[in-house]
């Protein structure tokens, strides 16, 4: 038996998302989740790395909850991690406060 590991060929393409279209929206969202839960974070240094490590340092570091956290680390795609990401923290800037503190 050999095991099959074609789906997580995705994980090393990088280049899928679009990054000029997203990254503009993305530290706005970003920005409100980070004002609305009172954290601070150097945003400059994240910009400075390509977007898809900017997607798993931020699941990473963020305070969301851990079943928040596990179904972005679940994606296939660096386009549905973007979007689940992006919702979840769009969310918890309406909501106004985080699941977890650190």
């Amino acid at each position: 038996m050999e095991p099959d590991w074609h789906r997580f060929v995705s994980d090393y393409e990088f280049s899928e998302l679009d990054e000029a279209s997203n990254k503009p929206a993305f530290f706005a969202t970003l920005d409100n989740y980070l004002q609305s839960n009172n954290l601070e974070m150097n945003q400059d240094s994240l910009k400075q790395l390509p977007f898809a490590q900017v997607l798993n340092v931020l699941t990473t570091l963020l305070p969301l909850h851990h079943t928040d956290k596990q179904a972005i680390i679940e994606t296939v795609t660096f386009s549905e991690c973007f979007l689940l990401l992006s919702s979840t923290i769009e969310m918890m800037s309406s909501a106004g406060q985080s699941h977890l503190r650190h």
